[in-house]
């Protein structure tokens, strides 16, 4: 009987230990550490079995901080830790916000509207500005690329520096004549804010005197000066007959 006991006393003594080896075996440790300027949300020593999920922390950064990465590269504050197989630890790195300059600029033919000269921190934003065209100009591109006249640079990352592009307003002149008469010349010209058009001259076919242009001008022979109002320009010639 003495013997039967010693045995099942060895029995489960060696199961216990076989037990406790497997069980050492199978659980991992997961750590989590915090640099300078930031600390970590979530918990931050963890136990998980083999081949089971850790859970979710984050790396949350101090005011005047901005996370860069973790120690394995990953980029992302967030984690979640999956299909844990061995011990792993992983420290969260933080790097201190940076200030940049925002500066927008015209190279000519228009303004800006709104604050020219900014400072932001690093993944701020910046205030709205505007391309406004002169007369006689229209807004074309921002220097980076942007089709908008109107722009916020966000979660800025480095110093902007853009260049509103403006192109002159192109007009056309359009001159015809009526029965009676031709027009000897360009009779249709485009023609660029602040610019001139080439002369043209109304002339009466045999039979026929030149009476006048329809915007009331008098003389056969004309050179119209600069278009100003920033619109299209039609001008129609107006042949009269003899009576």
């Amino acid at each position: 009987m003495k013997k039967v006991l010693t045995l099942i006393c060895v029995f489960v003594l060696a199961l216990s230990v076989m037990t406790l080896a497997a069980c050492g075996n199978d659980a991992y440790t997961l750590t989590y550490s915090a640099g300078d300027g930031g600390y970590i949300s979530g918990r931050s020593a963890q136990t998980v079995r083999e081949g089971d999920d850790g859970s979710q922390v984050a790396a949350v950064a101090d005011d005047g901080y901005v996370f860069e990465s973790w120690s394995d590269g990953f980029d992302v504050s967030v984690r979640t830790d999956r299909a844990v197989n061995a011990n792993m630890h992983f420290k969260a790195y933080f790097r201190p916000l940076g200030k940049f300059s925002a500066r927008y600029v015209s190279a000519g033919g228009g303004v800006i509207e709104g604050a020219r000269e900014q400072t932001v921190e690093e993944g701020g934003d910046c205030s709205a500005v505007k391309a406004v065209a002169d007369d006689g100009y229209r807004f074309v591109i921002w220097s980076d690329g942007m089709t908008s006249a109107v722009r916020t640079d966000a979660d800025v990352v480095g110093n902007v520096f853009v260049t509103a592009v403006f192109e002159k307003t192109t007009y056309e002149l359009l001159y015809q004549a009526e029965q009676g008469g031709y027009i000897d010349g360009n009779a249709r010209q485009e023609v660029q804010f602040g610019e001139y058009g080439s002369l043209v001259t109304a002339v009466a076919n045999g039979g026929y005197e030149f009476a006048g242009w329809s915007d009331g001008i008098e003389s056969a022979t004309r050179t119209d000066p600069k278009p100003q109002n920033g619109e299209e320009i039609n001008i129609y010639p107006v042949v009269g007959k003899v009576n």
